[in-house]
């Protein structure tokens, strides 16, 4: 077996051997202190960011203003527990809804250019 084979053969048993770690994110302060905090794992650590007690949508000037009628904030209602369970932080939550809006107005725009 050649060389170059035996190297490759031990780098993949170590990448199959971590694959099941966890992934951090370790950063070193001013005093040489190394900070490490879990990016995926069950442990429910920080690294989404704090859960809020109640989410806000803030409609960004490229969406406009949105009509809260009784089954949009229906919908809101529904997606905002949902965001809870899933432990979704406000940045999360306003991105997601920002991208389900802009791809919702596309989807109507389409379905009238094909009818």
């Amino acid at each position: 077996m050649s060389e170059e084979t035996e190297v490759a053969e031990e780098l993949t048993e170590e990448v199959s051997e971590g694959a099941t770690e966890e992934t951090t994110d370790e950063t070193v302060t001013e005093e040489g202190d190394k900070e490490t905090k879990t990016l995926l794992s069950d442990d429910e650590g920080d690294g989404a960011g704090d859960v809020p007690v109640e989410y806000e949508f803030i409609s960004p000037d490229d969406i406009g203003e949105i009509e809260m009628t009784d089954a949009v904030k229906a919908q809101f209602d529904k997606f905002n527990t949902q965001a809870k369970e899933a432990g979704l932080s406000q940045e999360q939550y306003q991105t997601l809804v920002e991208g389900q809006i802009k791809q919702g107005r596309v989807d109507v725009q389409q379905a009238a250019a094909d009818y």
